[in-house]
């Protein structure tokens, strides 16, 4: 069952952003699908997407500490 916050053509107009912004794959806006996602309670889609965001700031040698907004919701989401 979907959120009520997201209905129809909304929703649909949200996921079609997140296909088509320019630098759809930089983890900040892959983050940001996450937590989209989540809000739907995907939370094994959401789960995925922030293991490769989480991949790609290991792989480019990004500080991730408890400051870091990434690391907050990455953490949060494995609660489900």
């Amino acid at each position: 069952m979907e959120p009520p916050e997201f209905f129809g053509m909304e929703k649909k107009e949200i996921e079609n952003s997140f296909e088509t912004i320019k630098f759809n794959s930089h983890p900040e806006i892959q983050s940001l699908r996450g937590q989209f996602e989540m809000k739907l309670g995907n939370y094994t889609k959401a789960k995925d997407i922030f293991d490769d965001c989480y991949q790609i700031y290991m792989s480019n040698d990004c500080l991730l500490n408890g400051e870091s907004e990434f690391l907050q919701v990455y953490a949060r989401v494995h609660k489900y």
